[in-house]
């Protein structure tokens, strides 16, 4: 696939704190890509290098296929980048007529995003009346004002109440569909990148330590179980009895919970029955997105 975005050995630091160490990663045209990490981690540092905001400190970014220099705005690339901030005293048409003359659009263009964010084009009422899910469309109806070929989204959904998160969650997607364009978002809601992502790197203390296609992350060739027995278990028995079929992860009192190769739960059932422990309960759990996220910043932080 055409990389649309190239990002090669970035590194920015502030007061002599590394926020960006060394961050490698491409995305491909057409893709929804998802940028997870903790407050601090890095990615909104990372955004605005992209976008010409802040100078990096070392490293190259390759825009469709052209290398940027520091404090360089990309051409066709919309974002939202923190709180929307519009002229609270003018309705949404007026606020997009004086973007438009900042970018050099035509003012038709105006009426045409305000139809694809789904807000009324003769709406006179004003920004500072506008609800927080409202307020988030407008701002992407700014971002598309250019008809970028790649839209910049961080938290695209901060401060909305659930019903809004899912309102714009489905705008994105339909977008994405739509008008075929390359989004990348940046979130804490995991979730919310579960759902819409194509790929995901997840970023700590300024590197990237995992990025790959969201379902391939969340495929293992190992499942976890809890298993519920009749009465009170000893660990240090179970251990002995699955001896190398399972891996204890965790026990409290008649529970344990235990890692197994795929399909390998009957072998596990057998097992306890030929030892005479009866098994009251098996359940599977599942893994997301979230699940995931933990596990590989803490592993990283160790």
């Amino acid at each position: 696939m055409e990389k649309i975005i190239e990002i090669n050995n970035v590194k920015k630091s502030f007061n002599n704190i590394k926020v960006l160490d060394g961050v490698t990663l491409s995305i491909s045209k057409g893709e929804i890509y998802g940028l997870l990490g903790l407050n601090g981690s890095g990615k909104t540092t990372l955004m605005k290098i992209i976008l010409g905001l802040i100078k990096k400190d070392f490293g190259e970014i390759k825009v469709k296929g052209s290398i940027m220099h520091d404090l360089e705005t990309p051409k066709k690339v919309g974002a939202v980048i923190e709180y929307p901030a519009f002229y609270e005293y003018l309705d949404a048409k007026r606020n997009l007529f004086i973007f438009s003359e900042l970018y050099d659009v035509p003012k038709t263009r105006v009426s045409d995003v305000l139809k694809l964010v789904g807000l009324d084009v003769n709406d006179k009422k004003k920004v500072k009346n506008y609800s927080m899910g409202m307020k988030q469309r407008l701002s992407i109806a700014r971002a598309f004002l250019n008809d970028p070929d790649i839209i910049i989204l961080d938290e695209p959904t901060n401060g909305l109440d659930p019903a809004g998160v899912v309102e714009i969650e489905n705008l994105i997607l339909k977008l994405a569909k739509k008008e075929n364009k390359t989004f990348i978002i940046t979130s804490h809601i995991l979730s919310q990148i579960e759902k819409m992502c194509n790929r995901v790197a997840i970023i700590s203390n300024g590197k990237i330590v995992t990025e790959g296609n969201v379902k391939t992350l969340l495929s293992s060739d190992k499942e976890q179980y809890m298993l519920e027995f009749d009465e009170y278990i000893d660990v240090h028995r179970v251990s002995k009895i699955l001896d190398d079929l399972a891996a204890i992860k965790s026990a409290d009192n008649n529970k344990i919970v235990i890692e197994i190769q795929k399909s390998d739960i009957g072998n596990i059932s057998s097992v306890f029955v030929e030892n005479h422990m009866h098994i009251k309960d098996i359940q599977k759990i599942t893994h997301d997105l979230e699940d995931f996220f933990m596990e590989r910043i803490k592993y990283n932080e160790n």
